[in-house]
């Protein structure tokens, strides 16, 4: 029987996506800028907005919490308000990254008191 990962992420992938990741790769080939920039304008387009409107995507690379705490770090300033739902590690997590930059954490379904 397969084993199914159900922590936050995409560990458990298919054949297919198993195959792709062999190929080796370098940062600087044109089929890689390419990509790259094809999924910075994809992105755009999703959130209905445009390099035009003074909008830009930047990818990181890392785990999810990396990613998140990238946002949360950079992005979220002293008098913005981001709602944390605490209803497991994941959630704790980012609220204790909330806590490290100093950012008011109004955190719902925690199981700790705050």
């Amino acid at each position: 029987m397969k084993k199914l990962l159900f922590t936050p992420g995409p560990l458990s992938t298919s054949h297919t996506v198993k195959a792709a990741a062999m190929e080796d790769m370098g940062s600087r080939d044109a089929v890689f800028v390419d990509t790259v920039k094809e999924v910075r304008e994809a992105l755009l387009a999703l959130g209905h907005v445009s390099k035009e409107e003074g909008y830009e995507t930047v990818l990181m690379q890392g785990s999810g919490t990396f990613g998140v705490e990238s946002v949360i770090s950079s992005a979220i300033g002293e008098k913005d308000h981001l709602l944390v739902l605490c209803n497991g590690a994941y959630g704790e997590r980012i609220a204790k990254m909330c806590a490290i930059h100093k950012l008011p954490i109004p955190c719902s379904g925690s199981r700790k008191t705050r």
